[in-house]
């Protein structure tokens, strides 16, 4: 997700890689296991980092799509607010825990 986000941001990679839908996504994602630190412990540093190269891919998707990404991004974290909501925060951080592509927003213990 972050390699991608920076082949972006470098103009290594073209908005048909990815959908402006699908950095929404990303970005909900991440901010919300940002919050998964009440449970468990995160890598604030890579999410910090991922969550602002994404942002920036979003903004440029979405001004040569003619889109508004604050709008999309909006949309997005509610959905996923919801999503966290009627799951419980504890029980989502621990099946994301589980997700081998997020294990890394996970610190190892010891």
């Amino acid at each position: 997700m972050l390699a991608m986000a920076a082949l972006l941001v470098a103009g290594q990679a073209t908005a048909q890689d990815i959908t402006l839908d699908g950095v929404a996504r990303s970005v909900s994602l991440v901010n919300a296991i940002y919050n998964c630190g009440r449970y468990y412990p995160v890598d604030t540093a890579l999410l910090e980092r991922l969550d602002a190269a994404s942002n920036e891919v979003g903004e440029r998707i979405a001004a040569k799509e003619g889109r508004d990404w604050r709008a999309i991004l909006r949309a997005e974290i509610q959905r996923r607010h919801n999503e966290v909501v009627a799951t419980g925060l504890q029980v989502w951080c621990s099946y994301q825990r589980e997700i081998p592509q997020n294990k890394q927003f996970f610190k190892r213990k010891g």
